[in-house]
């Protein structure tokens, strides 16, 4: 047997093995989803048809999210099976090497993760957005927040008419303190009204506290008044949380957002976070492979097929939370976001080529 029909053949076996972990992982995922979306969908007045709908829009992200896990089991499963079958006896005997044999592994793992990233994710804040917007509407929530190069715009409906919220520059996000704040006002009927301009303003307890305001009406002297308040459905708090959150934006438009934001003064640690980690998830992806090799390579010798499978859970689940937990760091500006995302799986693969460089090597 040729390399090239002994690659082709792993590469097959390894991605059956995949799409079976996949589908396992797809239908508890799904149930566990479908039962919170019930519950979701019952406080709304809707029915399990609505909560499957809610459940399948939010389905991508969530495999994204797991697929670290779903390439660890796959790999494990594969590995002991072609064990068990004695073919990896045969093929060791034949002399091929450690890293010949796991080089389809690794080259479908770095395929595979890129597809992921590439299609998968963008349907996936996709599909996330639009849920969120269904929240939306059954909540009652009619104010919209956007952020631009040109700064944050925000649309809220009023008992009598609705209005935007333009904030030029972004003083403090956290108070939620802009200056040179513009406001477009509609009547019920959203025919413009009036416009007012501000030199700064703060949102404070569901009111806009504006400051040194100039009421500007087509015809009319311009009014000036030194404070003024709008009304909001938004606190301070809750304000920052319908800032774009980083699983609706794909992974293609997140480097403009990131650079928007940032132009606006916004916080954007979450969402280089997020960017970096799709970029990395390939290298996730090959890091749990060589991690589940570590486990599964000796299956026969010195691991029973049961403690294989869980030692490299455990491995694979230390990892996972060891890079979720450096995540979060970066997220609260402790780390670089760019040494965050990169370095467990780099850590996690080095570690794995060490342990089977000795192991092939002696």
């Amino acid at each position: 047997m040729s390399v090239k029909t002994l690659n082709l053949y792993l590469t097959g076996k390894f991605f059956l093995w995949l799409m079976i972990t996949s589908l396992a992982f797809l239908a508890l995922a799904t149930l566990g989803d479908y039962l919170e979306m019930v519950a979701f969908a019952s406080r709304h007045g809707q029915g399990s048809v609505a909560a499957l709908y809610y459940t399948g829009l939010r389905m991508p992200l969530v495999f994204l999210q797991f697929a670290p896990f779903i390439f660890l089991f796959g790999t494990v499963l594969c590995l002991i099976r072609l064990s068990q079958a004695q073919e990896l006896v045969v093929i060791r005997a034949a002399g091929i090497s450690v890293w010949q044999f796991l080089t389809p592994f690794i080259a479908t793992s770095l395929i595979i993760g890129g597809l992921l990233v590439a299609l998968v994710e963008p349907l996936g804040t996709h599909n996330f957005k639009a849920f969120q917007e269904i929240e939306k509407q059954l909540s009652g929530q009619k104010a919209e927040v956007q952020i631009s190069d040109n700064g944050i715009w925000l649309r809220e409906a009023l008992a009598d008419g609705s209005y935007i919220l333009h904030g030029q520059a972004v003083v403090d996000l956290d108070k939620q303190i802009f200056n040179d704040i513009s406001v477009l006002m509609f009547d019920a009927q959203g025919v413009f009204t009036h416009r007012l301009r501000a030199a700064g303003g703060q949102l404070l307890d569901n009111v806009w506290q504006l400051k040194n305001v100039e009421i500007i009406v087509t015809g009319q002297a311009v009014e000036r008044r030194p404070t003024l308040t709008l009304e909001s459905q938004f606190d301070g708090m809750n304000l920052a949380q319908q800032f774009n959150s980083p699983k609706t934006i794909n992974v293609w438009q997140l480097a403009d957002y990131i650079a928007q934001a940032q132009a606006a003064g916004s916080d954007v640690a979450r969402h280089e976070v997020r960017f970096h980690s799709l970029i990395s998830l390939p290298f996730m992806l090959v890091a749990m492979v060589l991690v589940a090799a570590c486990f599964s390579l000796p299956t026969g010798r010195l691991f029973s097929a049961s403690a294989t499978m869980g030692s490299a859970v455990l491995a694979g689940f230390v990892l996972y939370m060891g890079a979720d937990f450096i995540a979060s760091l970066a997220s609260l500006h402790i780390l670089p976001p760019l040494i965050a995302s990169w370095t467990p799986s780099l850590i996690a693969g080095l570690l794995a080529v060490g342990y089977l460089l000795s192991a092939e090597d002696g």
